[in-house]
């Protein structure tokens, strides 16, 4: 009304309301950017969202006083100017002390019911002044609103407070942010940083380990006493949080603090102290103390010590001590002795040969030390790594790869010719800048269209009806899924990079909504002719039956190896596929192919009459026990590999209680009955393991003596995985580290809800 009084020409009216409207949001842009970081450092998030209710208590009081027209639009600009500058952000960062389990449904209330109550209130308020209230009168009224607002935001501000303190007594520090955020974020907030700098002294020791893990990464030299202080603290994980802080702010004048810890009780301890003391230059400054620590019983703390003496007077014993170290039996050792060689022209000869070692632990050492080593262009040893079987060690070639920059360029476009390497070689092509995007749309054309044709087979398939087809079907759906995800890599060169790895890493979610929200990710971010054939390859859609032999015989042909060897497996009695599976069996130059082709033309195998199943008749077996049935073809061929077949005759003692525990047994055939002897009584059965079941784990995993004893009730035939080799599995395959997880908690809740578990062998 009052803009309307001064500027009766329509015109002129529009000019002034698009002035004041582009001057006001580019003022709130400017704020931002760079005013509402160094509030929130200052004062803290919560209390810039007081200042808002503040800003209306002011704001109305003038008014109520005199309502010019120049107050009016002083006040509307600070307020448009607050609320989109600085208010926004906070707002949405109070949201980080809900714990996350939570988040979503609190966001909901507070948008669907407490938000359209006020957008509610305010139409009301609006008819009230149009037809009943004067403006005064009005003005008031808005002035005792604020008033109210502002006691209530001051008691969401000590509730933050609190919440806050929450959060680090439960082990959350999810509050706070360790990576870069738009605005600086909740990472600067002053109030929380306050709670972390008190809590890092608390009586707790979990409340001080998770406020030094946040200071570890967030503090400046400011905050330096505090992690002195903390280096003396009885707990150890304190400690070494600590030392992660001490490096990255400390100087060689907090060497005097850091030196003690070198010879810490606690390995993890020892091996921050390393870091921290060369980070602070005691390398050069007193490299005797490095050198007492070349015997140190952890391998960590003694290479790192040693790559400290290089270039020192001590770099004969360094390299020597390295030396040995990587002719030890244990992964471990010889994965820390090669990292040491990272960065120096020592060791070339060790970290090359670290390349071609059995254990996944010791390439990737090898990679990322050849990556940090001199040189004008990748290796060839560190380009066939971006096709090795091991994820994490393809991951690390990626890594160092891309950290060498435009002097790798040259050297990937040749690896695209390479099939093995063509995925490693476009995820580091992918993540670099500069690269012709003609060629990663052609891959990526590729991959969607080979992600598209895997889905399409998979869903002429018939799941469930025979174990054969089910292994066919979830080789083709992770094919599809694994080619589908290349695609996207490569695509995010030129879409949004941080959208589609998130997107990528939700679609890998158990939650069904999680995956809903990833999918409407690709599709906001990337081209539509492009995402819209990949949505089908993550729908939670049934196959349908078709015919299954037809999709057989097009895998029977395919590229990939483990794809024909699964097909060849359940071409078992189709007459029409015969001949091709009979090359297969002659030709394939893929040894497990050829063995599932022979197995295939040896017709249906019973179990019990067979000698010992072939690979493949391990892996498709393995398949029904729950703690292998979610891993990848790969993985479950590792397992298959690992284990061995025994019998065992009726009434034969398999194992006894309070032995130690060396094997578990996942049961082919028969039954294993399990007996538990209490205070001297006779053995009581408490369970039976039946065909498909396993038994032992627990004590394989714990090292503990067995808590039961295992007869075979009738003959017994059974996959024996020794302790050593379901340990390798563990550390080897993630996946398998967390299928037993999840299938010992449901053991676990099963056994709560049914009485104690003694039927633990």
């Amino acid at each position: 009304r009052a803009a309307t009084a001064r500027f009766p020409d329509a015109d002129r009216l529009a000019g002034f309301l698009g002035l004041f409207m582009g001057a006001s949001n580019g003022t709130a842009l400017l704020v931002s950017l760079f005013v509402a970081n160094r509030l929130f450092a200052r004062f803290g998030v919560a209390s810039m969202v007081v200042a808002l209710a503040a800003l209306y208590v002011a704001g109305f009081g003038v008014l109520a006083l005199s309502a010019t027209f120049a107050s009016l639009v002083a006040f509307r600009f600070v307020q448009m100017v607050w609320v989109n500058g600085v208010w926004t952000g906070g707002w949405q960062a109070l949201y980080n002390v809900v714990p996350s389990e939570r988040r979503d449904r609190t966001r909901a209330f507070i948008d669907g019911v407490a938000l359209q109550g006020g957008i509610i209130a305010a139409g009301i308020m609006l008819i009230l002044a149009e037809r009943v209230l004067t403006p005064r009168a009005f003005t008031l009224i808005a002035l005792v609103i604020a008033i109210v607002a502002t006691v209530t935001a001051l008691r969401m501000r000590r509730a933050y407070g609190g919440a806050v303190v929450q959060a680090l007594r439960e082990g959350n520090p999810e509050v706070f942010l360790a990576e870069e955020e738009p605005f600086g974020g909740v990472r600067r907030d002053a109030a929380a940083m306050s709670v972390v700098m008190t809590s890092a002294s608390d009586r707790e020791p979990a409340v001080r380990r998770v406020a030094m893990e946040i200071l570890a990464d967030v503090a400046d030299r400011s905050e330096m006493p505090v992690i002195l202080e903390r280096l003396a603290d009885g707990d150890a994980v304190v400690r070494a949080a600590a030392l992660r802080g001490a490096t990255r702010v400390g100087s060689p004048d907090d060497l005097g603090s850091v030196a003690p810890l070198l010879t810490d009780d606690d390995e993890s301890v020892r091996r921050g102290a390393v870091v921290a003391f060369l980070a602070m230059g005691g390398g050069r400054r007193d490299p005797d103390r490095l050198r007492a620590l070349l015997d140190d019983p952890d391998p960590q703390v003694r290479a790192r010590a040693s790559a400290g003496l290089f270039g020192s007077g001590h770099s004969d014993d360094a390299l020597q001590t390295v030396r040995k170290m990587t002719a030890s039996p244990a992964p471990a050792w010889r994965a820390a002795a090669i990292e040491a060689f990272g960065g120096s022209e020592r060791g070339l000869e060790e970290i090359m040969a670290g390349l071609e070692d059995s254990h996944p632990l010791v390439r990737r050492a090898a990679i990322l030390a050849l990556a940090a080593s001199p040189g004008e262009a990748p290796s060839e040893g560190l380009v066939r790594a971006l096709g090795d079987i091991d994820a994490d060690v393809r991951a690390a070639a990626v890594q160092g790869i891309v950290g060498m920059g435009d002097r790798a360029r040259d050297v990937l476009v040749e690896a695209l010719a390479r099939p093995e390497l063509e995925a490693g070689a476009m995820h580091c092509l992918a993540r670099m800048e500069g690269v012709d995007v003609s060629i990663l749309r052609d891959y990526v054309g590729r991959e969607v269209s080979e992600a598209v044709r895997y889905g399409r087979l998979l869903r002429l398939l018939a799941e469930g009806t025979d174990e054969r087809i089910d292994l066919v079907t979830h080789s083709l759906r992770l094919t599809s899924i694994q080619h589908a995800v290349n695609g996207l890599h490569a695509a995010s060169n030129y879409w949004d990079p941080v959208g589609i790895r998130l997107a990528i890493e939700n679609l890998e979610s158990r939650d069904p909504g999680q995956r809903a929200n990833a999918l409407e990710t690709l599709e906001a971010v990337g081209e539509p002719d492009v995402v819209r054939p990949l949505l089908a390859v993550w729908e939670d859609t049934s196959p349908a039956s078709g015919n299954g032999a037809s999709v057989l015989a097009e895998l029977l042909g395919d590229g990939d190896a483990w794809l024909r060897a699964a097909a060849a497996f359940a071409a078992v009695g189709r007459s029409e596929l015969r001949s091709t599976v009979e090359e297969l069996a002659r030709s394939d130059r893929d040894t497990l192919v050829r063995e599932a082709a022979a197995v295939a033309l040896e017709g249906d195998r019973v179990v019990e009459a067979l000698p010992s199943l072939s690979l493949m008749e391990r892996i498709v077996f393995l398949r029904r026990v729950p703690l292998f049935v979610e891993l990848s073809p790969a993985d479950l061929k590792h397992v298959a590999e690992s284990v061995t077949e025994q019998v065992f005759p009726d009434g034969q003692v398999i194992a006894e209680q309070g032995e130690p525990g060396d094997e578990m047994y996942v049961l082919l055939t028969g039954e294993m009955r399990v007996l538990v002897t209490r205070d001297g009584d006779s053995a009581e059965e408490v369970a039976r393991r039946g065909p498909g079941e396993y038994v032992g784990e627990m004590a394989v995993i714990t090292q503990a003596p067995r808590m039961a004893s295992l007869v075979a009730a009738g003959a017994v035939r059974a996959l024996v995985i020794d302790r050593r080799r379901f340990e390798r599995i563990l550390r080897e395959r993630p996946e398998a580290s967390l299928a037993v997880m999840r299938e010992l908690c449901n053991r676990l809740v099963k056994s709560v809800g049914s009485g104690p578990p003694e039927a633990r062998a």
